[in-house]
């Protein structure tokens, strides 16, 4: 166990060194999204209001569990900006220990433990996990502790035929705590109570369906109850599933269903074919370790929960450069995989003639290696995102927070300029913006929306990247500078433009770029019209 813990934290240590040697000793996170999770937990803990703001309630976030823990540490530290990163590493300890006492149940020796941990620190990968800062890893521990607990239960009964007429409290308070952490992870759920259905056990899928999605239901109606939709925004506008319509349905099933599940394209090549691997090696996994599986029916559960969990992943859900939206499941399966392969390898693969093992060892490689580029991936390309964040998302709200921290904005990415200023937000985008993802929905977004709603939100200037949107939503604007990053990877676009949305305002606005200027880390270039 301390060797596991040292393999997740040393390689946060020396990566955070090198981003604070950057930064000038500036913390900042991969990804913009720590920042809206911040934003939402302080105004929880300061202002009572669950919100990118503290002027309005608004569901800008696809987990309730990890904003509330937040707001419960500020409640005792004040706004930190590292909070996030403490919750993760707490989160990624408590995994290992929880997956080193299930290993050592199931009777693997100290080694076998130790090689099995590695696995699961190298492949998810933990260590970015945990420096994102995002509720990933939160995910995965909850995640395990289900997908375990469900199938140690069901499989416990199984032999003796016997219903249990009721699940353990402990599956039905993981299940909760999962979906709570977040919303995708009802999939799960969904998988689960239909295996209950199956096996005619009506009574534990409804108190199995009920206490999870609990969470989904009273934040979903304390949510209607102030003005915004039943689903967070972030869900809703995210979201890949095809709408309810015959032509979106038949073109979902008939086109778009295939080419997730087995094309692979974009800078997120390695991340999709990995999770398009993982679906193929549990299936192999249970057929060439039948017997086992046959004795251990557990396993036989916690292969349908992550084959399924996989499979939903592909056809609904988002995979992006970072890893993390997979990172759950990736995880849970390497880790599972790898169990089988260190229990009962040497007993299946001792039996087979010199070819077979050649030639299985291939298909092992030709099966694994995407997901060794994915983890590579992650590790060289976490301190060159902290800089990007840092050179554009950060200084956004640096200089917002210096000269207009009270007065209305209009932007299109939200975290960092939400959690450095007080002031309202127009979101662009519509997570963090009623109005706008209602347009969005409706299919009716455009300059006219958007200048409805400049005008409710008072909104002074804005911070945009021009190839989000056509020009007609920002021509009435007057364009003062750009900032432009270098070696950019993971901000939709290397330059950010600053408008006096009341034009009255463009000279100060330049005037305030100019003086900021001198603040700009290396390397950015500022630009002025």
């Amino acid at each position: 166990m301390p060797i596991a813990i040292l393999a997740l934290l040393l390689p946060i240590i020396f990566l955070e060194a090198q981003i604070l040697l950057h930064t000038g000793g500036v913390f900042c996170y991969g990804l913009d999204d720590p920042f809206i999770h911040l934003a939402i937990a302080k105004n929880v803990a300061l202002h009572g209001v669950w919100g990118t703001t503290p002027d309005h309630f608004v569901s800008a976030s696809s987990s309730v569990l990890y904003p509330l823990l937040i707001a419960g540490v500020m409640k005792l530290t004040g706004p930190i900006v590292t909070i996030p990163l403490f919750i993760n590493l707490v989160a990624a300890i408590l995994l290992l220990y929880v997956v080193r006492n299930w290993l050592k149940k199931e009777d693997l020796n100290p080694d076998q433990q130790l090689l099995a941990l590695l696995a699961l620190i190298i492949f998810t990968p933990l260590p970015i996990m945990v420096m994102i800062g995002m509720e990933h890893t939160l995910q995965l521990l909850l995640c395990f502790l289900f997908i375990t607990s469900f199938s140690s239960a069901l499989g416990a009964t199984a032999p003796s035929g016997t219903v249990n007429p009721k699940l353990p409290w402990k599956v039905l308070l993981y299940g909760s705590l999962m979906v709570a952490c977040r919303y995708e992870c009802a999939i799960l759920i969904v998988i689960a109570v239909t295996i209950l259905l199956y096996q005619k056990r009506m009574m534990l899928a409804f108190q199995l369906a009920f206490f999870s999605l609990l969470p989904v239901l009273l934040f979903g109606i304390y949510s209607v109850l102030h003005g915004s939709f039943f689903f967070p925004n972030s869900v809703l506008l995210k979201s890949k599933a095809p709408q309810l319509t015959f032509d979106s349905l038949y073109d979902f099933f008939t086109n778009q269903l295939y080419q997730r599940l087995v094309t692979v394209t974009g800078a997120h090549i390695y991340n999709t074919a990995s999770v398009q691997r993982l679906m193929l090696m549990l299936p192999l996994a249970y057929f060439l370790f039948l017997k086992q599986v046959r004795q251990q029916p557990a396993y036989r559960y916690i292969i349908l929960l992550l084959t399924g969990g996989l499979l939903a992943h592909l056809a609904f859900a988002t995979i992006d450069r970072s890893s993390r939206y997979e990172a759950y499941l990736v995880g849970s399966s390497v880790l599972f995989v790898f169990f089988l392969v260190i229990k009962y390898g040497r007993e299946i693969f001792n039996t087979w003639p010199v070819a077979i093992k050649w030639v299985s060892g291939f298909v092992a490689f030709v099966l694994f290696f995407p997901l060794v580029f994915r983890s590579s991936g992650a590790f060289l390309d976490i301190e060159q995102a902290s800089l990007n964040i840092f050179d554009q998302q950060y200084q956004m709200g640096s200089f917002f927070h210096k000269y207009y921290n009270n007065d209305g904005i209009a932007l299109n990415d939200i975290g960092a300029v939400s959690y450095l200023t007080e002031g309202k937000k127009l979101d662009l985008i519509g997570l963090a913006s009623n109005e706008v993802a209602k347009a969005r929905l409706n299919m009716n977004y455009g300059p006219e929306v958007i200048s409805q709603a400049v005008d409710k939100n008072n909104v002074k200037v804005a911070v945009i990247f021009n190839i989000w949107f056509p020009p007609q939503f920002y021509e009435k604007w007057a364009p003062v500078g750009a900032w432009t990053i270098q070696n950019n990877i993971i901000c939709f676009d290397n330059t950010v433009t600053f408008y006096a949305v009341d034009t009255t305002l463009r000279r100060d606005l330049k005037e305030k770029l100019r003086q900021y200027e001198r603040s700009l880390p290396k390397g950015v270039i500022a630009t002025y019209f």
